[in-house]
């Protein structure tokens, strides 16, 4: 419905073309839904805004123990996310984004188990876990603490970015990204804390030749020492990112983009516990010289250190003159 909107509003429009950027897309760890990671920049042209919109999908089953913890996940979580940008000129930008959140049983259990059989993966602890979902627990020894076990909706953090550009030869499009998480309400199930979170990070984006587009990012987010369903936060968390997309044609582009960050939580099993990785796949339609449709797939890398498999839909457009 947004982008039905948003094509009607600005049919009209003169616009520059809209440079390719970044996937909208972060590690769907249900674990690290409700902390400040931000999403990677997105840098509208001088004089214009940038609206993204975004739905993500990720769905995750299984059971870790470490010592005498355990964590129990059988859920699925959606994230709608909704950012605005704009810059004031060619070397500076903002952007605020909000999201809401929405777990329950859901309904890619049975796809992703055939998926599974089909090719042959193991589909670990899916089904095994004697849960109804959603479900999430953390036991320790014979204390079992019970996160969630029911559908819930919450609003995630408001954040805001503020971002300084540079055009080089050798980098290429270079940004300098200073941000703020400020929560907004109590979370689903694992934030507690009302402290907002600061994330600073540095990304490129360098063309390769005439199809080829490369892009690095490397940040770290600043958390304040509280406690958190019993578990200890780090209080520095280093996060990464890696682009490769290559245009296929005039509308068409095939896109590769791994986001990474590291451990979340203190003593804790591997998917809270651990560094995690989600690795996306996918394709991007233009949308006229404005605008793109984005759909990727996700799975975790390393396994088991994020969502099992997350399912992203994005719509990006550029207004003004």
């Amino acid at each position: 419905m947004s982008g039905v909107l948003l094509l009607s509003l600005t049919l009209g429009a003169k616009a520059a073309e809209l440079a390719p950027g970044w996937l909208a897309t972060r590690n769907q760890n249900p674990f690290a839904l409700d902390l400040g990671l931000p999403p990677a920049p997105t840098v509208p042209d001088s004089g214009t805004w940038l609206l993204d919109t975004s739905v993500t999908i990720s769905n995750t089953e299984l059971g870790q123990s470490r010592d005498d913890t355990r964590v129990l996940v059988d859920l699925e979580s959606r994230e709608s996310r909704l950012s605005l940008a704009y810059a004031w000129n060619d070397e500076w930008s903002a952007r605020i984004s909000l999201s809401q959140w929405r777990a329950s049983a859901g309904f890619l259990d049975g796809p992703v188990e055939r998926f599974h059989r089909i090719f042959g993966f193991d589909n670990g602890d899916r089904g095994q876990l004697d849960t109804v979902a959603p479900f999430v627990a953390l036991n320790r020894g014979t204390q079992q603490t019970v996160l969630l076990d029911r559908p819930e909706t919450s609003v995630g953090p408001l954040q805001l970015d503020l971002n300084r550009q540079w055009q080089t030869d050798t980098f290429g499009r270079v940004v300098l990204s200073l941000g703020a998480s400020i929560p907004v309400s109590e979370g689903l199930f694992i934030e507690e804390s009302r402290d907002a979170d600061l994330s600073l990070a540095i990304s490129t984006l360098k063309p390769m030749g005439e199809r080829w587009l490369l892009g690095a990012r490397l940040g770290m987010l600043a958390r304040g020492d509280d406690e958190r369903f019993t578990a200890k936060t780090h209080p520095m968390v280093s996060f990464a990112s890696v682009l490769l997309r290559y245009r296929l044609g005039s509308q068409w582009s095939a896109v590769v983009q791994s986001d990474a960050h590291d451990t979340l939580y203190r003593g804790l099993p591997a998917l809270p516990g651990s560094a995690g990785n989600q690795l996306s796949f996918g394709l991007i339609r233009k949308l006229g010289q404005r605008g793109e449709i984005v759909a990727t797939l996700g799975e975790d890398v390393p396994a088991l250190h994020s969502a099992d498999i997350a399912v992203h839909l994005g719509l990006r457009m550029q207004l003004g003159n």
